[in-house]
């Protein structure tokens, strides 16, 4: 049955008891059940190119893991975020790349 609000009792009690502690002083904790995963920026990756990648373009990359940076074996796909007209990132370079709106995209890389 709806209470206050369209609150049920035990909503309404949660809330009280929240107010409460408060009130008190308490520190308020929050809802570890409803935590978002982190944005997909900053879920990054580091490798190098497989390729010369341009403007615009995509490019393979060999994905580097661990502390030691080294091939993981795996390869992906990444498209250019960062270059203005005209500009590369040479075959070979160390680059770092994100899951963006549902595709990886190279967002730094090594200078020649």
């Amino acid at each position: 049955m709806a209470g206050l609000f369209g609150f049920n009792r035990d909503q309404i009690e949660r809330i009280a008891g929240m107010l409460r502690d408060y009130e008190s002083g308490a520190t308020i904790r929050p809802n570890t059940q409803r935590r978002r995963p982190l944005p997909a920026a900053i879920r990054l990756k580091i490798g190098k190119l497989k390729g010369v990648l341009t403007q615009g373009g995509t490019q393979d990359i060999d994905v580097w893991t661990g502390t030691t940076e080294t091939d993981s074996g795996d390869d992906i796909n990444a498209k250019d975020w960062m270059l203005k007209s005209g500009e590369s990132v040479a075959s070979g370079k160390k680059v770092t790349f994100a899951w963006v709106n549902g595709r990886y995209y190279v967002i730094a890389g090594e200078c020649a």
